[in-house]
């Protein structure tokens, strides 16, 4: 078995420096956040099976406020012991088993925190003041 990793540059925050983050499931995030939005995971018919045209329906609304959210939650660390993150999106940047990529700025733009901010207030992500993270994923 190998094992892989990978460097994440972001500007936001990590929860391992605010604690538990409720409910949050950085492996479903996306749908509490939908659902947060007013976005109905309700994709069963009235004979209990699910409908294809509600499901396709209730991923194209999700995924609309997904491209729109300027924020996204993440994972660092390693599998196992995985620690989430919040992040404005465009500053995410990936440098997988060690390939070199080029970071253009590290100018933080000053509607970033106001964007952060809406971001943990509507998914109920205990705030911090956001900085520049260097972290890796092992997994």
């Amino acid at each position: 078995m190998s094992v892989s990793s990978d460097a994440l540059l972001f500007y936001g925050f990590s929860a391992e420096d605010v604690g538990d983050w409720g409910e949050i499931d950085n492996d479903d995030w996306e749908a509490l956040y939908a659902e947060k939005k007013g976005v109905s995971p309700q994709v069963y018919d009235g004979k209990n099976q699910i409908s294809e045209e509600a499901l396709r329906e209730y991923w194209r609304k999700t995924r609309k406020l997904l491209l729109d959210e300027p924020c996204e939650i993440g994972l660092h660390c390693m599998d196992g012991s995985a620690i989430s993150y919040v992040c404005i999106k465009p500053t995410l940047t990936t440098a997988s088993r060690g390939t070199p990529r080029e970071v253009k700025t590290l100018e933080i733009d000053p509607a970033w925190r106001d964007q952060l901010k809406k971001f943990c207030d509507l998914m109920e992500i205990p705030w911090q003041e956001s900085k520049w993270y260097l972290a890796s994923w092992m997994g």
